[in-house]
């Protein structure tokens, strides 16, 4: 009873927590950029794993419900979090290493096409 409640507490706080960063850069035209974007995505992520994981294992702990199922979406969130915290360093990597070729790098077409990766990746 202790680790669900825990679960519980720790889930709670990650939403609240991702759910005010998708607020800020989302109704804040001045973080609009591309290192954000990229913290946008993995805040997504992370709001997703937080809102679904904890509340979804427990249920399926008391219930007996689908094993396969759970583990499945289980890993497909995690796939996306961890993909999504390398895009980050994918482009903190570029803005310290090679700051002159940031701009063309990391165009925003291009910052798209690494978000859409992270994203599309774990469902191959």
């Amino acid at each position: 009873l202790v680790f669900y409640s825990v679960c519980l507490c720790v889930s709670a706080f990650g939403v609240i927590g991702n759910g005010c960063v998708i607020w800020l850069i989302t109704t804040r035209p001045s973080l609009r950029n591309t290192t954000n974007r990229l913290i946008l995505s993995l805040s997504v992520a992370d709001f997703l794993v937080s809102l679904c994981m904890a509340p979804a294992s427990m249920t399926c702990h008391f219930l007996q419900c689908n094993q396969v199922f759970l583990g499945i979406v289980h890993e497909m969130m995690l796939y996306w979090s961890v993909n999504n915290l390398c895009g980050v360093t994918i482009e903190r990597y570029i803005s310290i290493c090679h700051p002159l070729k940031y701009p063309i790098l990391m165009a925003k077409s291009r910052s798209l096409i690494l978000i859409a990766g992270c994203w599309l990746i774990p469902l191959v």
